[in-house]
């Protein structure tokens, strides 16, 4: 999304917890925390009149992650539905395993679709709609497609044309981890050896004993991959 906590409609919200049900009292109070904001713009080292905002929640305030998060819900929510039902088709990893169609990370999104026409034009169709309802708006230079490895060449163009989105081959890196993996796990993870491989590189040149070499190249072995810890 661009500018993601920028553009929330403030009525959108509003409507949007009452839908989930939370209590009059307490959306008034946050709606208020929202709404009484007020900015002035620095001019030449002078301070300008004040004026109020439409639309956003503030950065850096901490309940704006916990709304930003309900405001995703609501295209959550709507898409599992369509998938419930049967209007868009998501995708299975295996047989048994359950249809996945979205994950979400903060302001990132990944969707899983079947490529076929129908399929992404209504998902094209839902994000259209959850935009212009929430504000919020699709970064297109910073979104792409990513196909199976037996997709057809016209069925990628097709795809691309109707999302408005260039595929790509291969994601690279998203918080240290690649986004795809092979069968092998050793090479999918050998990036933690090149890290504390360089993290400890011209130690054996220092002046430190063999005793706090060992207790530094735990330290960083298992602060590196932290995050892989998290996934995996």
């Amino acid at each position: 999304m661009n500018k993601a906590y920028d553009e929330v409609e403030w009525d959108f919200l509003e409507a949007l917890l009452q839908k989930l049900g939370f209590q009059t009292g307490w959306i008034r109070l946050v709606m208020l925390c929202i709404r009484t904001v007020s900015f002035f713009v620095l001019v030449n080292g002078q301070l300008g009149s004040s004026f109020l905002p439409s639309r956003g929640l503030r950065q850096g305030d901490h309940l704006s992650p916990y709304l930003f998060l309900l405001v995703c819900e609501a295209l959550s929510c709507n898409l599992t539905k369509l998938v419930q039902d049967g209007v868009i088709n998501g995708i299975r990893v295996s047989r048994r395993a359950p249809i996945l169609s979205q994950l979400f990370f903060a302001d990132d999104s990944l969707f899983f679709v079947k490529a076929e026409e129908e399929n992404c034009s209504r998902l094209k169709g839902l994000l259209d709609d959850y935009c212009l309802a929430s504000g919020q708006l699709i970064d297109y230079e910073k979104s792409s497609l990513m196909f199976s490895a037996n997709t057809p060449e016209d069925v990628k163009a097709n795809t691309s044309s109707i999302m408005g989105v260039r595929g790509i081959d291969n994601y690279g890196i998203y918080l240290v981890i690649p986004m795809t993996w092979g069968q092998s796990k050793k090479v999918a993870l050998a990036y933690i050896r090149e890290r504390v491989a360089k993290k400890i590189m011209g130690w054996k040149q220092g002046t430190l004993s063999m005793a706090r070499n060992e207790v530094l190249i735990k330290a960083i072995a298992t602060s590196c991959p932290s995050l892989s810890y998290d996934v995996f």
